[in-house]
């Protein structure tokens, strides 16, 4: 038995058309709807660059605002940010009144601002989901601070 093989060709990607669409999983068919409206990007920084001419300029200053910040938090470890975010959470809980208060507040302004520089590039559904956490954070801050 001879071990200079040569690998064999995944199914699909001989270079010849399979009749399916480049990109579409096997089994998916296209619709007349999604036909007409390609294929949104996973890749945010294309998302960005389509939405960029429809900059405000109140968007394009908090993005010039915020650039330094996000450089200096994109340096960071991932998972010293995860870290520093359940203390504020576990800090919010813990402390009593409004100091466990202004941890939360002071978690769901960080989660807004981060939803409005992401704003742009995200769909409905991850929209709704970062509305409904920031509010979710402000709603135990309010608790915290005025609950019994």
């Amino acid at each position: 038995m001879s071990t200079n093989r040569r690998p064999t060709a995944r199914p699909g990607r001989s270079g010849r058309s399979t009749g399916r669409s480049a990109g579409r999983p096997s089994g998916t068919r296209r619709t007349a709807a999604s036909a007409s409206h390609p294929a949104r990007s996973g890749n945010p920084a294309v998302r960005a660059a389509a939405t960029a001419a429809a900059r405000t300029p109140a968007r394009r200053e908090l993005e010039r605002a915020s650039r330094p910040a996000l450089t200096r938090l994109a340096a960071l470890p991932r998972w010293l940010l995860l870290l520093v975010t359940l203390a504020v959470v576990a800090a919010g809980v813990v402390l009593p009144g409004g100091w466990g208060a202004a941890a939360l507040v002071l978690l769901a302004v960080f989660l807004g601002w981060l939803l409005a520089l992401s704003w742009p590039v995200l769909g409905r559904a991850q929209r709704a989901l970062r509305l409904v956490t920031v509010w979710l954070v402000l709603g135990a801050a309010a608790w915290k601070a005025f609950g019994t």
